[in-house]
């Protein structure tokens, strides 16, 4: 005959709730984590994406011996634009991975979250490059004397991209 003994099987009430409780800290915990990994994701992301068009911008201008530029609108906008220009005209061009769309880029819907809180180029909001890969403000104008800074925020987060006079070279901090 065995004996049964009648607080040998379950778990009292006391047990499920510190169960719970920590079950529910951990998945805040997680959830919280996966949140700002995606957000810092999407910063880097986008911060990728506005180096690799002004680079474009840039690069095409080297290739086809004509001007190229980007504008930028920041906050409450967050869009840039990559075109070609002859001092006149601004022609917006092709995107290269989608050739029906133009490159126009709205960060907060490419990039949920992010948005483009500030732009300075000596003052303006455009960056051109001539045929020789050179950074100016506009065709008819100077050439950018000082770094140019474009910042990128998610919450708490910024991602600030620097362009540097004469060269062009490009920086992520």
């Amino acid at each position: 005959m065995t004996c049964i003994n009648k607080y040998s099987h379950g778990f009292t009430l006391i047990e499920m709730v510190l169960v719970m409780a920590i079950v529910s800290a951990l998945a805040v915990i997680g959830t919280t984590a996966v949140q700002n990994s995606a957000a810092t994701f999407r910063l880097d992301s986008a911060a990728a994406k506005l180096i690799s068009d002004i680079r474009l911008a840039r690069e095409m201008a080297m290739t086809y011996n004509i001007w190229y530029g980007i504008t930028f609108a920041a906050t409450p906008t967050d869009q840039y634009q990559v075109y070609s220009t002859d001092g006149s005209t601004d022609t917006i061009i092709s995107d290269p991975s989608n050739p029906q769309n133009s490159l126009s880029i709205l960060i907060q819907s490419e990039f949920s979250g992010v948005s483009m809180t500030s732009v300075t180029f000596d003052g303006g909001n455009k960056l051109e490059f001539n045929p020789d890969g050179v950074p100016y403000l506009d065709y008819n104008g100077l050439t950018l004397s000082a770094v140019g800074n474009i910042v990128l925020a998610s919450g708490s987060k910024n991602k600030l991209v620097t362009v540097q006079p004469i060269t062009g070279a490009l920086k992520i901090q």
